[in-house]
């Protein structure tokens, strides 16, 4: 299934990136980490990347590189909303 959904994380339509992101998050499909990671890197709008962290942060949440992606986004991104939903994909509040 997060094969499926996972085609529709590129999509011209923002809404279903957002609604692939979010399925992708509440799947927790490690196979899924490679696909989110080039969307994360693709997208430029921050309301979407916060569901493309938190997507990869359950997703990635037994991979150390991923994990080690996150904490460094938390750090230093420039945008407060990336950086919070960081926290919130590596599991800290």
């Amino acid at each position: 299934y997060w094969e499926m959904v996972s085609e529709f994380l590129d999509h011209n339509d923002e809404g279903l990136r957002r609604e692939a992101a979010v399925a992708l998050e509440q799947l927790a499909a490690p196979q899924a980490v490679p696909a989110l990671t080039k969307a994360l890197a693709a997208e430029k709008e921050p309301g979407h990347q916060k569901d493309l962290v938190r997507a990869l942060g359950a997703c990635g949440a037994g991979d150390a590189k991923t994990r080690a992606a996150l904490i460094k986004r938390a750090k230093s991104d420039k945008q407060a909303l990336a950086r919070a939903n960081a926290y919130l994909a590596l599991g800290w509040s």
